[in-house]
């Protein structure tokens, strides 16, 4: 049950870092965040 909700909270930070990650990338390019921010609040 414990090791289970850890493998959940691992994925979901990988998955958080990882759209950080794209999130920066496309700063860099135009500066568009927000609209990066949004469709991940949508999608949760």
């Amino acid at each position: 049950m414990i090791l289970r909700f850890f493998k959940v909270l691992i994925v979901v930070t990988i998955i958080f870092l990882y759209f950080l990650y794209i999130c920066i990338k496309i700063i860099s390019i135009n500066r568009s965040c927000f609209i990066c921010f949004n469709l991940f609040t949508i999608k949760i």
